[in-house]
């Protein structure tokens, strides 16, 4: 699954049969390599929920065991998450080229483990050839820019 199939899903808590709220944004631990944070779409609350036990993803929804894994107030912790976000930075070669941009991440849904990165080369290269799909464990974070080294191949 990508990020951006997991924002805009349905959200339930418990026994629920309707959803509550929907998965507004999703924030990885990108030390980790792994999912971290749902925030969920609720007006001006920010609610939040940590990736983890008691939360599964499914095809067409987030299941949240009980109403008290959800944090009620996580506007910092989710400002923290989004300064930290690979999104929209730049992955550059060994030679200081930009390749292209972080536009998604791709990552398993029974573990939030992180498996690829889509990487944006500009409008035209995506519509011809598609994003390019990075082996996440060849990407290594520098700054604000994304170092792409050995473990897989860079796009032509």
């Amino acid at each position: 699954m990508t990020r951006f199939e997991l924002t805009r899903l349905p959200v339930r808590i418990g026994g629920d049969r309707h959803p509550r709220w929907e998965v507004a944004a999703a924030y990885f631990d990108w030390d980790r390599g792994m999912l971290a944070l749902l925030q969920l779409h609720a007006g001006w609350s920010w609610p939040l929920v940590r990736y983890g036990p008691g939360v599964e993803i499914e095809d067409r929804g987030l299941w949240v065991a009980k109403a008290d894994l959800i944090r009620r107030d996580g506007r910092d912790e989710c400002r923290r998450a989004r300064a930290n976000d690979w999104a929209d930075r730049p992955v550059v070669d060994a030679t200081g080229q930009v390749l292209g941009l972080v536009r998604d991440v791709e990552f398993s849904c029974d573990t939030g483990e992180i498996g690829a990165v889509l990487i944006s080369r500009g409008v035209l290269a995506d519509l011809w050839d598609g994003m390019w799909l990075a082996d996440f464990r060849a990407l290594v974070a520098h700054g604000d820019r994304i170092s792409f080294g050995c473990g897989g191949h860079a796009p032509h």
